[in-house]
């Protein structure tokens, strides 16, 4: 009796579980029916991704030659030591605290910005920055060991219990701050990004119906691994390695994806869009869902590049078919890049990234000679990228390069000061003249009428003797690679030695030459870095809130 009636509450109990999980899942059912697949993924998500990263960092700076600091705060340390040892395991203790006190070296503030959407090893512009209070006079010429960076807004003056999402090393490179006339330090892509950006769509109401929709619709139109549905409500994405310099384009053509795909909608959101392309206010957006739709769209783009046609649509639909796979639009980019006159010009010359050499090198190689600079540069630019025979680059020492670009025109020596050390030198052969010399202090060049070869001698700060007189053509690529390379190289690599000045010695040089026409050229600067500007931005901010407000007068 007692068994029976236990059974008869079991059946009655299951029974309203099952009642209530039946009730449930067709609630669930008809949730997940409601969705509507004929809408944007841009409608039905929220994107988050981490944003810029401001990051800071100490570190130990050598090659100072007197103009360091013995000085070092007792919180770091412990920490250099230890870094000390890492690197040298063999060293005394008394060994690491003389190279810590001793004025060759100085302990210095690094600061930079991890870019958002970063992946890992992404590099980055940083900026080197004296401590205060101590006896540091300069870091020109100093060499920045490697160093942790560390999230600025975590990290408290020396705390190293900040987690560490990305490194610093490099030459250091000197300029002059016009306004103040004191120095700055940088390091070009100086910094290594250790922290990946994670990319989510969280849909605004859960559904594994649409979570899965928009998982699958995206992997249909960009790989397989693009995105991943880990819940009801989130799905990761992982940028393809063809959009790694498009990233903010890719996260927007996944916005504009239809979720659904019937042929007469797609059709008519195709014709909707081409339509869009000639109001200036749309157009961006317009090529962008055009991108996103992909192949379906090419027969009606290759319409709009009739030359009677507006530019504007013909500049995008070719753009478009260009970064789809399609090549039937280069002939409408050539047109754009080569005129003098259109505004799209510098866009034009950029968008051939996913073109075929010898479908661009023709023309491409005219606009070397151009007087404007920043078509010259983009030219350049997209030359460089694809391999061509008319740029050249001249790797000079382990810190920076030379690039030779074959253009008639004006001669041009552009100086990089953003991303990467190196120079341009626009023209072909630019050499100095016959009769040369230019003193630079701790640099002597010199050559005769009549001398075969130029001399170039050195005063090192670390040498009893003078390094030189070393041997060079008149060639100035020939002159900046015995002036950069070091006094003991490995032969297999290099075919002369140098004299082992760093990137911004050089530059003072070449520019001097240029200066008092030694070299017939045209010595030009490109942008300085802007690493650590965003916290001069933050100070000024700070320094507008706390000033208090003026006093009304009565």
């Amino acid at each position: 009796m007692k068994k029976g009636y236990i059974s008869l509450i079991a059946v009655v109990i299951a029974g309203f579980f099952m009642a209530s999980c039946g009730k449930k899942n067709n609630l669930d059912a008809a949730a997940e029916s409601q969705v509507n697949l004929n809408t944007t993924i841009g409608q039905l998500v929220q994107i988050s991704y981490s944003p810029s990263v401001p990051v800071r960092g100490y570190g130990m700076v050598s090659g100072l030659w007197g103009a360091g600091s013995s000085e070092c705060p007792p919180q770091l340390r412990p920490e250099l030591e230890k870094f000390i040892w890492q690197k040298m395991p063999n060293a005394t203790p008394g060994e690491i605290k003389n190279f810590i006190e001793s004025t060759d070296t100085a302990i210095v503030e690094i600061i930079g910005e991890i870019p958002a959407l970063s992946m890992i090893g992404d590099r980055f512009d940083i900026q080197i920055i004296p401590l205060t209070k101590t006896q540091t006079t300069s870091l020109r010429g100093g060499h920045l060991f490697t160093s942790e960076l560390k999230e600025m807004s975590r990290m408290q003056t020396f705390s190293q219990f900040a987690k560490t999402i990305g490194n610093a090393e490099g030459q250091i490179f000197t300029s002059i701050d016009p306004a103040t006339k004191q120095e700055r330090y940088y390091i070009f892509n100086g910094g290594i990004a250790s922290l990946k950006s994670p990319i989510t769509l969280t849909l605004k109401q859960s559904s594994f119906r649409a979570s899965n929709a928009i998982r699958n619709r995206i992997n249909e139109r960009f790989g397989s691994s693009t995105a991943n549905a880990i819940s009801s409500t989130d799905i990761q994405i992982t940028i393809p390695s063809q959009y790694r310099h498009r990233r903010q384009d890719f996260l927007a053509m996944v916005q504009l994806l239809y979720l659904s795909e019937d042929e007469t909608l797609r059709t008519q959101r195709i014709d909707s869009l081409c339509e869009q392309l000639i109001d200036p206010a749309k157009s961006a957006e317009s090529e962008l869902a055009l991108e996103a739709i992909g192949r379906p769209c090419l027969s009606r783009l290759a319409t709009l590049l009739d030359e009677q046609n507006d530019p504007l649509v013909r500049f995008h639909a070719a753009r478009c078919m260009l970064n789809i796979g399609d090549y039937r639009g280069i002939s409408a980019l050539r047109s754009v890049a080569l005129d003098d006159n259109s505004s799209l010009q510098i866009e034009a010359i950029k968008s051939l990234s996913n073109a075929k050499l010898k479908d661009i090198e023709p023309f491409l190689s005219q606009l070397l000679a151009k007087d404007n600079i920043d078509v010259r540069l983009a030219a350049y630019d997209q030359l460089l990228d694809h391999n061509s025979v008319f740029v050249k680059r001249i790797p000079v020492g382990t810190d920076f390069f030379v690039d030779l670009v074959n253009t008639p025109g004006r001669k041009v020596i552009y100086a990089m000061q953003k991303e990467y050390a190196g120079l341009v030198l626009f023209g072909s052969l630019i050499a100095c003249q016959n009769d040369l010399f230019l003193d630079k202090g701790n640099v002597m060049i010199n050559a005769r009428p009549g001398d075969k070869y130029v001399s170039l001698v050195r005063r090192h700060p670390a040498r009893p003797k003078l390094v030189g007189p070393l041997l060079s053509s008149f060639y100035l690529e020939d002159i900046i690679r015995t002036l950069g390379h070091a006094p003991e190289i490995d032969k297999k690599k290099y075919p002369w030695p140098g004299l082992g000045l760093n990137y911004s010695e050089i530059l003072d040089i070449v520019e001097q030459l240029c200066r008092d026409n030694l070299v017939a050229a045209e010595f030009m600067y490109g942008p300085l870095s802007d690493a650590g500007s965003f916290l001069e931005k933050m100070n000024q901010a700070t320094d507008k809130t706390m000033t208090p407000p003026a006093k009304s007068k009565q």
